[in-house]
């Protein structure tokens, strides 16, 4: 990446570039300045440049009251997670008409655990075919933004403080096997907001990412 001096437009060599004291000196000017501000405001400018052209799949709307931005968690990887839905619960269907004509009580309590893992796969494949992450950002500022995950009306709410948002950062957990969950966090003084991202593609991901750590800015006045 090119910086350029914001007094005279002259490009900043590696050598007047200190990392580590986050300066960097113009050698026409001779004058410094902090890196830091430059590095955000490329990252503002990338998140202003991607609300006007979101990745598909997104939608985002505006009116007097907010600004409300869609995203789709439709997923092409729902076709194995129905089919790995399908087998599990068909096995677990079986093992369970077993154990009830056995008229096992111990064997009842060992299939709810099948029982509750189906409906909670089940639960994954709905959303990955038709849930969606929501962010509302309201103008007046006495009601509260928030983040809505689910199908339809059916999912959770988050509101958000920004001034209390400590960090906003990516996670992935990978198990034995190779799969992976993955997830944005955003962590304030007493709580941790998760938001599932294992569904949707890496450019919806980055998209959400960035506009979570632009809002964020903005609404702590970090910039103007």
């Amino acid at each position: 990446m090119k910086i350029y001096c914001p007094k005279c437009n002259n490009i900043i060599e590696s050598a007047n570039i200190n990392v580590a004291e986050d300066i960097y000196v113009c050698s026409k000017c001779n004058e410094l300045f902090k890196l830091s501000e430059i590095l955000d405001q490329e990252n503002i400018n990338e998140a202003e440049n991607l609300l006007r052209n979101p990745p598909k799949g997104i939608w985002i709307g505006k009116n007097n009251e907010n600004t409300k931005i869609k995203i789709s968690t439709h997923s092409s990887s729902a076709v194995f997670l129905i089919f790995f839905t399908l087998v599990f619960s068909s096995i677990s269907f079986l093992i369970f008409l077993q154990i009830l004509t056995a008229k096992s009580i111990i064997g009842l309590l060992f299939i709810s655990v099948f029982v509750a893992v189906s409906i909670y796969l089940w639960i994954q494949v709905f959303f990955s075919l038709f849930g969606k992450i929501e962010i509302i950002i309201n103008i007046n500022k006495s009601i509260k933004d928030y983040i809505f995950t689910g199908i339809g009306i059916i999912g959770k709410k988050h509101y958000i403080n920004w001034k209390k948002i400590i960090n906003i950062y990516a996670y992935s957990y990978h198990y034995s096997e190779g799969s992976a969950i993955k997830s944005i966090f955003m962590s304030e003084e007493n709580k941790l907001i998760k938001i599932p991202i294992s569904y949707i593609n890496d450019n919806k991901r980055m998209f959400l990412l960035s506009v979570l750590k632009y809002y964020r800015r903005k609404n702590t006045n970090y910039f103007a």
